[in-house]
């Protein structure tokens, strides 16, 4: 969508180059509307008024659109967005019909155990993941019963795969420069602002959502204090059995990349370390 400054200048452009208008209005087309008009002056606040408004318009549409089209989603079976919304009316304890509907009225919401859920398309099936309350998995029993109900509601030949384990965990070092005004202690007080800059960054990923190293790095340099940030190391840990290592940044290797999707539902750090940068 367009920005309020490229219709503003859409506009200029148009009035520029119409003879008559640039006429009317004793502008040269040669030269730019900011330097022959001043922004003070009526006409270029009238139209900073209409891109404005023409934005929010343009918005409200796009929005409006976008929340039918998901809505759309949602009631048509077989979509992605129909399985997430299956996933997440899940009661444990209670059956579906042959149909895959519940045939009662939720009478006690505690039942639906699936808090965050997330699906989509992988290797020609669905990949779901989920958990309970503050990225809490579900335990065998629950997750043995999410899978059944989840193959009694699917549709024959589609293929799913289901996860849900405890999040996986982040360890990272960093180095910062830092306002001893502000930050007099590097690990009393620049250390425990990081890590709540850090697990406030981590609660904004969404099941299958990716953590992305500027938005990280972002997200600790908006500390108040902290001037400078490079990340060091950052690994996470997957509890997916195997006790995957993955790496989002090495620096014995070298090894650097932009984001890290999670294995589980979520992420949670785990450890810092926290240095200063020369």
């Amino acid at each position: 969508m367009k920005t309020i400054k490229e219709i503003k200048a859409e506009m200029t452009s148009a009035i520029l180059g119409n003879e008559e208008l640039s006429l009317a209005l004793d502008l040269n087309p040669e030269t730019a509307w900011e330097k022959q008009v001043s922004a003070a002056s009526v006409i270029d606040i009238l139209l900073t008024i209409i891109a404005t408004t023409y934005y929010a318009l343009n918005w409200m549409f796009e929005t409006y659109k976008e929340e039918t089209a998901e809505k759309v989603r949602a009631v048509l079976p077989g979509t992605v967005q129909w399985y997430y919304e299956k996933a997440m009316a899940f009661r444990y304890g209670e059956s579906v019909n042959d149909d895959g509907i519940y045939e009662t009225e939720l009478a006690d919401d505690s039942v639906q155990i699936v808090k965050m859920c997330s699906v989509v398309e992988e290797y020609g099936g669905l990949l779901i993941k989920v958990c309970k309350d503050n990225l809490v998995p579900l335990t065998e029993a629950e997750l043995a019963a999410f899978r059944s109900y989840m193959y009694d509601v699917k549709f024959a030949g589609v293929q799913i795969t289901v996860i849900s384990s405890s999040p996986d965990t982040m360890h990272i070092s960093v180095n910062v420069k830092r306002n001893a005004m502000i930050l007099p202690s590097l690990e009393n007080d620049a250390k425990p602002a990081l890590c709540t800059a850090i697990t406030d960054y981590l609660t904004l990923i969404r099941p299958n959502g990716i953590l992305n190293k500027t938005q990280l790095a972002n997200a600790m340099l908006a500390v108040d204090g902290i001037e400078d940030v490079l990340i060091e190391d950052c690994y996470f840990t997957r509890y997916d059995g195997l006790g995957t290592v993955c790496y989002l940044v090495n620096s014995e290797t070298g090894y650097d990349v932009q984001n890290y999707n999670a294995y589980s539902a979520g992420i949670t750090l785990d450890s810092i370390t926290v240095g200063e940068l020369n």
